[in-house]
């Protein structure tokens, strides 16, 4: 391998190790990602769609909760955008990861919207040399605004994390 390669892995590896330190952190042009609009007045529970996505979806990963405090640090989603957030990560093996957050507003969900969509893209870029594997699971990422709301699932089953996204 040359020198580029194993420097390349080397970064993705270490990378990858300080998320988990930190908290552990397919033709779809567009990750399969939807946007819908909803009423501002319908409520959802962010924590319990992200627990549904956890329990309900197989993961080959283990995904950990990382806590409220440190979403910010390991999404780059500023705490100012958010109300709640629910974020469940894995090691960094697999790209498999749960993020749910409920917004200030609609513009701030469309800022984390367009973040985590640029976050998966360069997820992309990330496992092609480490782990090729995962560019499926990237390719059908769920990535949803809803309102207020916005969900991403990164796993082997993007139809059931549709269903239970909504």
């Amino acid at each position: 391998m040359s020198k580029r390669i194993i420097s390349m892995i080397m970064c993705a590896v270490m990378a990858f190790s300080a998320a988990a330190l930190t908290g552990c952190g397919d033709d779809s042009s567009s990750a399969e990602s939807t946007a819908k609009s909803a009423s501002a007045d319908k409520s959802v529970d962010v924590s319990a769609v992200a627990d549904k996505l956890f329990n309900d979806i197989e993961y080959k990963d283990q995904l950990v909760e990382l806590s409220e405090d440190k979403v910010e640090a390991v999404t780059g989603i500023s705490k100012d955008k958010f109300k709640t957030a629910k974020v469940y990560r894995g090691s960094g093996a697999t790209a498999e990861e749960i993020d749910c957050f409920e917004a200030v507003d609609e513009d701030a969900a469309k800022e984390i919207y367009d973040s985590l969509s640029d976050y998966i893209e360069k997820q992309k870029d990330r496992y092609a040399d480490y782990a090729p594997a995962e560019l499926d699971k990237l390719g059908k990422a769920v990535i949803v605004q809803n309102g207020r709301y916005v969900f991403l699932s990164v796993s082997d089953d993007d139809a059931k994390a549709k269903d239970i996204i909504g």
